[in-house]
């Protein structure tokens, strides 16, 4: 039995079910049950969901075009002249005391989210303790437990919703980012690249189940 396979035979359905909802939102498409039930390797994955675009294939780069849609959208709403490669490197594009602002602008720009910011690690492992703590205590006090899974869900809700770390590094990862959730948005409506949408949903199956990249390719079985 292969890698993926073996993986596959202990994973949790809806994780499986989780990544097609994945690639049917980046492609914007919706697959028939009975063709996921067809499917037994990313080949066929990667062919039923070309076959569901219906549009020509060309060889062009969508990880080009995203970063240039991106780096139209930057200069045009932060009204500067900067130089920005792949390489460069997310902290010095946005500065921290207008961070927020600056992304909501990006993103009305470009007319999707980049999910781009974070709160800092140390708060989210803090509520991950309070909270794992909290079940414990719900065997021994209730009040106690109610209270602190209470905590611990409204903390993560406002830490993540005002929080202001990059999750990313450099402009090349975010790009990386839009691309395995908003394909269809960064790539010419007219045309497809299948060479970029195998590669972007193995990345949806390693990012989202923790597998290794280096164990894939396009022939690998499901069973």
């Amino acid at each position: 039995m292969n890698y993926l396979a073996e993986n596959f035979k202990k994973m949790d359905p809806l994780d499986f079910e989780d990544c097609i909802l994945q690639i049917e939102k980046t492609f914007a498409v919706k697959f028939d049950d009975n063709d996921i039930n067809k499917i037994n390797s990313f080949n066929d994955l990667t062919n039923l969901t070309t076959s569901y675009l219906n549009i020509s294939q060309v060889d062009s780069c969508t990880s080009q075009q995203a970063f240039y849609k991106f780096k139209r959208a930057y200069l045009f709403t932060q009204n500067i002249n900067q130089k920005i490669k792949p390489s460069s490197l997310l902290e010095e594009l946005f500065p921290k005391s207008n961070r927020r602002e600056q992304i909501k602008s990006i993103e009305q720009e470009l007319g999707f989210n980049l999910n781009m910011l974070e709160p800092p690690a140390w708060i989210t492992y803090s509520l991950l303790g309070i909270f794992v703590l909290s079940c414990i205590l719900l065997f021994d006090n209730t009040f106690y437990g109610v209270s602190g899974l209470l905590i611990s869900i409204f903390g993560f809700y406002f830490a993540f919703k005002f929080g202001n770390t990059l999750t990313y590094h450099h402009v090349s990862d975010l790009i990386r980012s839009i691309l395995q959730t908003n394909y269809h948005l960064c790539r010419s409506s007219e045309s497809y690249n299948p060479k970029e949408i195998e590669k972007i949903i193995i990345e949806i199956f390693t990012d989202n189940l923790y597998l290794e990249r280096d164990k894939f390719d396009s022939n690998t079985s499901f069973s």
